[in-house]
């Protein structure tokens, strides 16, 4: 699970550069990984899910990222 933090991190880097299709591959594993060894609903998995969506809205795939968003967007308030 240490391994989601920096894989997230990656990603965001990636995406502010400019490359999100590079980017998806990371955000997508740390969201496996912290789904894989955190209850369901905690905040960083909707973290994850969250920048994933915004890298989804980034490649033009708005009906894969809205879920993604809306469902981060509360969790995220909360922080």
């Amino acid at each position: 699970m240490n391994l989601a933090y920096p894989l997230v991190q990656l990603g965001y880097d990636l995406m502010k550069e400019g490359r999100p299709a590079e980017a998806e591959g990371y955000l997508r594993e740390a969201l496996q990984l912290r789904q894989a060894n955190l209850p369901e609903g905690h905040w960083q998995i909707r973290q994850s899910e969250g920048v994933l969506g915004l890298c989804l809205l980034a490649l033009a795939r708005s009906n894969e990222a809205r879920p993604m968003l809306e469902a981060s967007l509360p969790a995220m308030l909360d922080k």
